[in-house]
This record gives C-alpha cells, structure tokens and sequence, in this order.
C-alpha cells in the first residue's frame, strides 16, 4: 500500500512540475514578445504612430498574461504583477505617443522618455524588467 501512494504521490508532483513547465514556456514565450516590442524603443521614441502600437501591442501582451492559469501561488503572484506592470508600461507608451503628437507640451513631457512630471519611461521599463526577473528566477526553480 505504502509503495502505491508513494507512486501515486510522485505521479502527482510529476504533473504539477508538467503544468508549470507548460505555464513558464508560455509566460517566457509572452516576455519574448515583450522584449520585441520595446528593444527597439529609443530608435523610435519621437514617431508617435510607433509609440502608440508598441503601446497596444503591450496592452495586448498584458491581456495575454493575465489569462494564463497559474496553479504555482508564488508563480501566480509573480505572472499577475508582471501582467499589471505590463499595464503601467503600456499606459506610458500611450502618454508618450500622445506627447509626440502634441509637440507643444510643458517642457517636463516633452523631453525624451518622459511621460509624466518626473516618471521616465526608463522607469517603468525597470519595474517591468525586476517583475520579468520574479518570474524567470521563479520558472527556474524545480
């Protein structure tokens, strides 16, 4: 008896390790795209067409992340902040591309990356990035 719940025990971690391999290969597939899409950034920070699809495709991205089930509660947690962060980034994106249409802005939104008194888009990009780094250093773990 003892030898069968042993096996039907490992049988069981077996499919959990399955079903999070499965959902870091989709979360990771998800960050490749993410990373596409704001690589090329600083090359077209002032075209304001750029801006605001790069800004849809990270809202498109996020959506996608946040529908991922996650059984994993720690890997969970880290998928649902880089989700609302891929929110944040996007609604920067947006600002920006709004800013670069209207060229005539107080000198703070107009400089470059800013979107905001004082918020860089560098900055988001670095929040973004450490909740990215959450999920990898968690997808990495057995």
């Amino acid at each position: 008896m003892l030898v069968w719940g042993l096996a039907a025990g490992l049988v069981g971690l077996s499919a959990c390790q399955t079903r999070k391999k499965e959902t870091c290969a989709s979360v990771q597939a998800l960050v490749l795209e993410e990373l596409r899409v704001t690589d090329g950034f600083r090359d077209r920070q002032h075209d304001s067409h750029s801006l605001a699809l790069n800004a849809s495709q990270l809202e498109a991205l996020s959506s996608r992340v946040k529908s991922l089930e996650v059984r994993d509660t720690e890997l969970r947690e880290a998928v649902r902040r880089y989700g609302a962060d891929l929110d944040v980034l996007a609604r920067a994106y947006a600002h920006h591309a709004r800013a670069r249409a209207r060229p005539a802005l107080e000198p703070a939104e107009s400089d470059d990356g800013h979107v905001g008194p004082g918020l860089s888009l560098a900055t988001h990009e670095g929040v973004v990035n450490e909740a990215r780094s959450a999920v990898s250093r968690l997808c990495a773990l057995p």
